[in-house]
């Protein structure tokens, strides 16, 4: 009898031990969470350069008839925006900007063409790819632009549209870099009663977003 406890004693401890090392084995399952590092506001600021082209239709007028003037020159301006994750890795948001511009052309005893402040407000899509963010852009553009030739100077706002594509590189939680390209396409705006000028521009930037 006294055997029999001994040995039920011994099992019992033996059952016990081993439900010990189970519980000190166990690795508690991480939680991952569906956040994205790219989910939230943010401000920034770039620079860029661009190319472009600014035309007078050949039916507006005889004194300029098929003008054609290329723009070229730097940019510099500020950005702020929100991205919201909308399913799975979609990221979807709005962004606008304000910019200094130095695009000009220009021709001897013709026409001095500059555009001088560009803005946008765009519809942003991307994919969340951990690190990176490539996305594609779209929206309304606006510019100011002075057209002198001589017989007038005169600075119009322009309205039109512009689309692209870009990504970001996450540098920090809270810091990435912006690659952008663009085209935008500024519209026709009457300079005089005959001459009407439009401008077209590709330009390239390279920014600093901060997200909070």
């Amino acid at each position: 009898m006294k055997l029999l406890m001994a040995a039920a004693i011994g099992v019992a401890v033996a059952a016990s031990a081993q439900a010990g090392m189970a519980a000190d084995l166990q690795v508690e399952t991480p939680v991952v969470s569906s956040a994205s590092n790219w989910d939230g506001t943010y401000v920034g600021a770039f620079v860029g350069y661009g190319k472009g082209m600014a035309y007078q239709p050949d039916d507006e007028s005889d004194f300029l008839p098929d003008f054609e003037l290329p723009l070229e020159g730097a940019t510099l301006g500020a950005t702020a925006g929100a991205d919201f994750l909308v399913s799975g890795r979609v990221i979807a948001g709005m962004v606008g900007d304000l910019a200094w511009s130095r695009l000009h052309g220009g021709q001897e005893f013709y026409s001095d063409v500059d555009i001088n402040w560009t803005a946008s407000l765009r519809g942003k899509l991307g994919y969340d790819a951990g690190a990176f963010l490539p996305y594609l852009t779209g929206g309304l553009a606006a510019a100011v632009i002075n057209v002198n030739n001589n017989t007038f100077n005169v600075s119009n706002i322009h309205f039109g549209w512009t689309a692209g594509l870009g990504t970001e590189i996450a540098i920090s939680d809270a810091l990435s870099l912006d690659l952008l390209y663009r085209y935008s396409d500024y519209g026709q705006v009457a300079y005089d009663d005959d001459i009407h000028f439009s401008a077209t521009a590709h330009t390239l930037s390279v920014g600093l977003n901060w997200r909070f």
